[in-house]
């Protein structure tokens, strides 16, 4: 934790715009928070970095003077960001916890219902307690509720003595703060297939300008090599500019994939087609004679050993990748592998794109929010 002077026993209120989100106690996700949230230009974790199994908080960018909405907007941008966390929290103020309470008693709004977004939970539930028990508050007309109300009350409980907080009005919250699907029993969200699909969509999103024109500078075939269910294939298929996709696999594909037009499921093993000869026929089905020119992804999330996935699976295939294509593949770690464990893996998976034809300066690992924590993943370009 680190501040930008000690504050014990505060006493006043410091005006300092922060970010933050809360999830059940995780530490892998705590650390991918806080390194998105530490690197990110939209934060300054120098002036201010708050981290914990559940919560990250860090101040805003310019040292906390960047507004707490333009930058939580700017960061949910990030695929897995907001789907992965508990509650997203924007504050203005860091104060005591005794200061906090004597600000709400002197700057709340008359005739105005309040829904209280805090943490822990433990102080969620001091603040309901709290707004209820005020006889001022109920002279101003001031009440609590989670659904039908007028202002948003975030706060978040820094250490034993420091609260950061903040009050936004109802389309502040529904704008930014919320998170998608709050308030909606069915929600039906962008992507909906499986949490497979969140990876893939992220990995794509962390692709470079030059990567990303280089994949849809014409029609797209993509390759998908153990691809059941087939929640990648059916993320890349279902995308807005024109992209064709191989689905490999022994095993069925959801329905709803299977069904798509701009969708060929090969129901063999993978060295079954890496020869090239069924995947040359099924190329020219999809995008015609110049498929060798048009097949420039190849992406892998299938569970096996990542030393294994590459040399069975992906890197026969990558053959007949074109020059520039990129590579996404999941590196599943299996349990208990430690932190030596994960770099001896990442390190063999490095050798094997090397001298699988990849660009050495190009291979990058990265522990996406949509990772479990288990897993990374590994992207590259062909030569």
């Amino acid at each position: 934790m680190k501040y930008l002077s000690d504050q014990s026993g505060v006493t006043t209120t410091t005006e300092l715009n922060l970010v933050g989100v809360n999830f059940k106690p995780n530490h892998s996700l705590s650390s991918r928070y806080n390194s998105f949230l530490s690197a990110s230009p939209l934060t300054c974790s120098t002036t201010f970095l708050y981290s914990s199994p559940s919560c990250v908080v860090v101040a805003t960018g310019q040292r906390g003077s960047v507004n707490p909405l333009t930058a939580l907007a700017g960061l949910s941008v990030r695929t897995g960001f907001t789907r992965c966390s508990g509650r997203m929290f924007a504050m203005e103020k860091i104060s005591g916890v005794e200061t906090f309470y004597k600000e709400l008693n002197n700057n709340l709004p008359t005739d105005i219902t309040i829904r209280t977004h805090a943490h822990p939970q433990s102080f969620f539930r001091d603040i309901l307690d709290y707004i209820d028990a005020q006889e001022v508050f109920k002279q101003r007309n001031i009440n609590s509720s989670p659904t039908n109300f007028s202002h948003l009350l975030v706060a978040v409980q820094l250490d034993s003595e420091k609260v950061g907080w903040g009050l936004y009005s109802l389309e502040q919250y529904k704008q930014t703060i919320s998170r998608p699907g709050d308030g909606d029993r069915l929600p039906n969200f962008d992507l909906n297939f499986n949490r497979a699909e969140l990876k893939i969509a992220e990995a794509m999103q962390l692709l470079s300008e030059e990567e990303i024109n280089c994949l849809f500078k014409d029609h797209l075939l993509a390759v998908d090599v153990g691809a059941a269910p087939g929640g990648w294939t059916g993320f890349l298929a279902k995308q807005a500019k024109e992209v064709s996709v191989i689905s490999i696999d022994p095993a069925e594909l959801d329905p709803a994939v299977a069904n798509l037009d701009n969708v060929l499921h090969l129901q063999h093993k993978a060295e079954v087609v890496s020869d090239g000869a069924i995947l040359g026929r099924s190329g020219e089905k999809l995008v015609g004679s110049l498929w060798r020119a048009k097949f420039r992804l190849l992406v892998c999330d299938a569970n096996m050993d990542i030393r294994d996935t590459l040399r069975d699976l992906v890197l026969p295939l990558s053959n007949l990748l074109s020059p520039g294509g990129i590579l996404i593949v999941t590196i599943k770690l299996g349990r208990r592998v430690g932190v030596e464990g994960v770099s001896r893996k990442v390190e063999s998976a490095h050798q094997l794109l090397v001298e699988g034809g990849f660009k050495e300066d190009s291979i990058r690992v990265d522990w996406l929010f949509g990772n479990s924590k288990n897993e990374r993943t590994i992207s590259a370009v062909k030569k």
